[in-house]
């Protein structure tokens, strides 16, 4: 570049060194052109140029989004682990058949579990149940827990095997019975009025009468006790059968527990 008012040549900077004239352009110093680094391609014009490695505020904000979207994934995963972990420490699993829920009723006899028991009565009562007699779910396993030592006392020796035989299985529901909740309800009031008045008899459907031969052993395989031609009622609720006898067993412990 040479000096526009004496015509020294400049070879560094823009102020001649004869006369000291700037001879910067009127718009100041050169722009550096456009080019991106990534290739030295020049980028298309009003497009921000994003650095690979680091980013700019605008791949600071995507990333923020993304941290936030991930948080809120997480959190509800968390929410339905919890409720998950809720709904299955009520128990209540209940059978698919009549005959699955006799079988899961004498099963968890047979087992002499609190928890296999708790899956023949519907959580929403089991809930009903440690509200109306102010107990904990950790009292209610206790008492039943002692309820099946009772009864092994009762026996001089531990149930260690129960074997169950139906004989018949009669729906209920396509006979005369005008309340298909009738007995599951007598069933409750004959312990306590207010639960059989907050248990939705309205979600009972059917109901079935199952007869039934069981038979009781101990470890060394010697005959406890047999029932034959026993009766047994279950019941549909919700879509899924329980069985009434589980009731029975479930709130004559929390009475116990109370």
């Amino acid at each position: 570049m040479f000096c526009k008012k004496c015509g020294t040549e400049i070879k560094n900077g823009t102020f001649c060194p004869s006369c000291g004239t700037n001879n910067a352009p009127a718009g100041g110093v050169p722009p550096m052109p456009n080019v991106n680094p990534v290739n030295g391609a020049p980028k298309p014009s009003g497009m921000p140029f994003v650095n690979p490695i680091s980013g700019n505020n605008g791949g600071g904000a995507v990333q923020k989004n993304q941290k936030n979207l991930f948080l809120a994934i997480g959190a509800g995963v968390v929410a339905l682990v919890i409720i998950i972990v809720l709904l299955a420490s009520l128990g209540g699993r209940g059978s698919n058949s009549p005959k699955g829920a006799i079988k899961a009723y004498y099963k968890a006899i047979e087992k002499q579990s609190a928890s296999a028991m708790l899956d023949c009565v519907p959580a929403d009562l089991q809930k009903d149940i440690l509200e109306e007699y102010d107990i904990s779910k950790k009292d209610l396993k206790q008492a039943l827990d002692d309820m099946y030592s009772d009864m092994n006392d009762s026996y001089d020796e531990d149930i260690d095997k129960v074997e169950l035989d139906i004989k018949k299985v009669k729906d209920q529901s396509k006979g005369d019975t005008e309340d298909f909740a009738d007995d599951v309800n007598d069933a409750i009031k004959s312990y306590n009025r207010k639960l059989m008045d907050r248990f939705d008899e309205k979600k009972i459907k059917k109901t079935a009468a199952i007869k039934i031969k069981v038979r009781f052993e101990d470890k060394d395989g010697d005959k406890l006790d047999t029932l034959s031609n026993d009766e047994s009622i279950v019941y549909k609720y919700k879509g899924k059968w329980y069985s009434e006898s589980a009731i029975l067993n479930v709130l004559e412990a929390a009475e116990d527990a109370e």
